[in-house]
């Protein structure tokens, strides 16, 4: 092999190497959490827990319980379509799971100043009318 050759090689190698970094580079860093993730502990740790006027209301006409809720959020799997870990100033999580009375609930809420809030409940099997603003 003369010495020009050896020199093209090693360029196209350099640049094969370079290309592939990249690409698992993005892969990594885009990579979306599996969907029977179990939920951040950092979101369901210590720390007060706190619901939304519209939560209330929706758990209210649900027929959902603070317990049922409790349930969710610690047992729950996370739905990474419906999260939003990146959200500004707060992230939000989705969490889903079946409650003891069988009904498929989930739970959006977010972590603001190590503060949980849930934001809404939904029940994912039966449409009910609430008024809730």
């Amino acid at each position: 092999m003369n010495r020009q050759s050896y020199t093209k090689n090693k360029k196209a190698i350099t640049t094969l190497i370079t290309l592939v970094m990249a690409v698992l580079s993005y892969l990594f860093i885009h990579k979306e959490p599996s969907t029977d993730s179990k939920v951040s502990p950092v979101l369901v740790g210590q720390g007060s827990l706190s619901y939304s006027k519209h939560a209330r209301c929706r758990m209210e006409c649900r027929f959902i319980s603070e317990a049922e809720v409790q349930d969710v959020m610690e047992n729950g799997q996370l739905n990474p379509r419906k999260s939003n870990p990146q959200a500004q100033p707060c992230p939000v999580r989705a969490v889903e799971k079946r409650t003891a009375d069988n009904q498929r609930v989930r739970v959006v809420y977010g972590l603001c100043a190590g503060k949980k809030k849930v934001i809404t409940v939904i029940d994912l099997e039966n449409e009910h009318k609430c008024s809730c603003e």
